[in-house]
């Protein structure tokens, strides 16, 4: 929460009282759901994909911070997106992914159809994490 980024910026939800507003009011209307547990595992996926089927909804953006690199490097990564495929994804679902580089703000978040990703995984397309970043697209401004 005290990270900042190369110019000292600080891009939290409590860096503001509007950004930590609108981050309170997703989270009262239960639109936030943080997942604690091993995502390439049998459970904690599946339950939340359970949980989203009975309350009638689907999954509109999956937040993965830079979880996908570590998954790479564990070679785990396809169970994980085998897991993702058990979710009630919306058509235009998205990943949403951090990615640290060298550039002024030291981050970017990259956008991946939750779907198209889990097909190029599936089909073998994606075989790095340097594939997975590089078929992201930046967020428009």
């Amino acid at each position: 929460m005290e990270q900042t980024d190369l110019h000292g910026f600080d891009h939290s939800f409590l860096q503001s009282e509007q950004n930590f507003q609108i981050l309170k009011d997703y989270e009262a209307r239960n639109l936030v759901v943080p997942l604690v547990g091993d995502f390439v595992g049998p459970r904690t996926i599946r339950m939340i994909g359970e949980y989203v089927r009975e309350n009638r909804t689907t999954v509109d953006i999956f937040y993965t911070s830079n979880v996908e690199k570590y998954l790479f490097e564990a070679g785990t990564e396809r169970r994980f997106y085998f897991n993702v495929s058990g979710l009630p994804i919306a058509a235009d679902g998205l990943f949403i992914r951090t990615f640290f580089t060298h550039t002024d703000s030291g981050l970017d978040s990259l956008l991946d159809p939750i779907a198209l990703c889990v097909a190029a995984v599936n089909n073998g397309e994606v075989r790095s994490y340097t594939n997975l970043v590089s078929r992201s697209k930046a967020p428009a401004p």
